[in-house]
């Protein structure tokens, strides 16, 4: 058995190993919510599911209907499924940016489902959430970065 598949084989079996993994940075599981959301969300619109933007509460989505838009947010998520996923200093510090930017989309599209108003839908107050979860987390691990920075130098 080679080394990958004993490591998914022994994580199985042995649930400590991905407890120690899931929260050995409080912010691993935003993380991962946030890149399989983003992962989902955009996905929907890459493959152009235009009858829904025609309907309640995503109707103002067609102003931000560019393709290109939509497979950015995708890259975005994989990359910040796949930081999640490693436990480096490099790989925290990409996925502390990410989070900010996360940050930044979730509240973008919270705004989106804002204007859309009335009647106001669980999208403003779901997203506007998870946008202030994300910069909570991304201040946390911007923080744990640069303590562990400073023990290196």
């Amino acid at each position: 058995m080679n080394t990958y598949k004993q490591y998914i084989f022994n994580l199985l079996l042995n649930l400590k190993d991905l407890r120690e993994w899931a929260f050995k940075t409080p912010t691993r599981i935003v993380e991962l919510v946030s890149g399989f959301i983003a992962f989902f969300f955009s996905s929907a619109f890459i493959m152009d599911l235009s009858f829904y933007i025609t309907n309640h509460p995503y109707r103002n989505f067609s102003y931000l209907s560019s393709k290109w838009l939509w497979v950015l947010m995708f890259i975005l998520s994989i990359m910040q499924i796949i930081c999640a996923g490693r436990s480096t200093l490099k790989s925290n510090l990409k996925s502390a940016q990410l989070l900010l930017w996360f940050s930044l989309v979730w509240i973008i599209i919270a705004v989106v489902f804002a204007t859309d108003y009335p009647p106001l839908s669980t999208g403003f107050f779901t997203y506007g959430i998870l946008s202030v979860v994300n910069l909570t987390a991304y201040f946390y691990l911007d923080h744990l970065n640069k303590s562990k920075l400073k023990e290196i130098n």
